[in-house]
């Protein structure tokens, strides 16, 4: 047996499929390792999207609380109240990016109306407005479309696109 593993076909075989395997294992080990990096970054870092998608549900209920003071006063806070509410339930409910982007939008809408009737009835929204804007230019500062638009990119091209089958990673949803 000692004899047949020292012959050459055979260390040639043996060092062939050690080749493959090791690529194999260090693609998928790096696409995880990448693919984990960018995901902590949309929901993780303290910049990230998911965080500021949080403190503009907060700046809405804020708003929405402030405008239950004002429904006496003006009939059109009521309707806009509600729609509000509806889009931040949308938002709260939306499982992937894509989904959250389409809700974050509705609720840019509906709080841009109700703050502009609630300023109308002579309300103090600026803080409010403040945090809601904020974190939605953080939202458009974030390199994680880049990064995940690259990390897709880089599973489309060669070589990874032969071993495609071999990678246990897809590709990574963007926040558009």
């Amino acid at each position: 047996m000692k004899a047949k593993l020292k012959a050459p076909r055979v260390a040639a075989v043996i060092m062939v499929v050690l080749i493959v395997v090791s690529v194999f294992v260090g693609l998928n080990r790096t696409f995880y390792s990448m693919r984990k990096d960018i995901t902590e970054e949309y929901y993780q870092y303290s910049s990230g999207i998911q965080r500021m998608l949080d403190y503009r549900v907060e700046a809405a209920n804020g708003l929405s609380s402030l405008a239950d003071g004002y429904k006496s006063r003006n009939s059109a806070i009521e309707p806009l109240q509600a729609r509000l509410e509806q889009d931040v339930q949308a938002l709260l409910e939306a499982d992937s990016p894509s989904e959250q982007f389409d809700a974050n939008s509705l609720l840019s809408g509906s709080f841009n109306g109700l703050a502009a009737e609630l300023e109308s009835s002579g309300a103090s929204i600026s803080s409010f407005q403040s945090s809601f804007e904020e974190a939605q230019q953080a939202i458009q500062d974030s390199n994680y479309n880049r990064k995940a638009s690259s990390y897709n990119e880089k599973l489309r091209s060669f070589p990874t696109i032969l071993f495609r089958w071999a990678i246990f990673s897809s590709p990574l949803e963007e926040f558009r």
